[in-house]
């Protein structure tokens, strides 16, 4: 079972729970699994992001120098171990920040890339709304944080998030290849 999968089953078993407790009258504590399934998803969803994104750069860099270098371990060590949450400008609507440390002409290459991509735009902002609402889950109290979306639109924006992290490796590629044309 994949990590989108098990998003997806748990997102369900929740689902169930909740019915089975409004059927059943209790009210209160379907509201408190509602609650507790948005925050779920969302921590979930970041969690996952945040694996993929980092296991992406880390393939890019063993691809082109090697998975025992030096440059390689440094930076696995400075660069993607704990800096994930750096990257981005979460409370934008755009991924430049991140495009942005890969050089100049890569960031204009994928901020051309997203504008031709209107699909890829939509999941890009769909990405760092799930990331925004990580930071201020496990930032500003998670107990008393209130999201304001419902598990339903935080699983339509996990969905469509996953254009962004199955795009990013071939947007990668096809910089480094136009480069190497040059």
């Amino acid at each position: 079972m994949t990590a989108i999968e098990k998003i997806v089953s748990v997102n369900n078993e929740l689902d169930r729970l909740y019915e089975k407790l409004i059927n059943e009258g209790e009210v209160s504590a379907a509201t408190t699994i509602e609650e507790v399934k948005v925050k779920t998803l969302l921590l979930s969803s970041a969690s996952h992001f945040e694996s993929e994104i980092c296991e992406c750069i880390r393939i890019h860099c063993h691809n082109k120098i090697g998975k025992k270098s030096l440059i390689s371990n440094f930076l696995e060590f400075k660069a993607i171990n704990r800096q994930y949450h750096t990257w981005f400008s979460w409370n934008e609507q755009n991924a430049n920040n991140f495009f942005a440390l890969f050089g100049k002409e890569f960031s204009l290459f994928a901020k051309d890339k997203v504008n031709k991509d209107e699909k890829l735009d939509r999941s890009i902002k769909n990405f760092l709304f799930i990331g925004k609402y990580r930071n201020n889950l496990v930032h500003n109290n998670y107990i008393l944080f209130s999201v304001d979306a419902t598990a339903g639109e935080v699983m339509e924006k996990l969905m469509d998030s996953i254009y962004f992290i199955e795009t990013l490796p071939s947007i990668f590629e096809e910089f480094e290849n136009s480069i190497q044309t040059e």
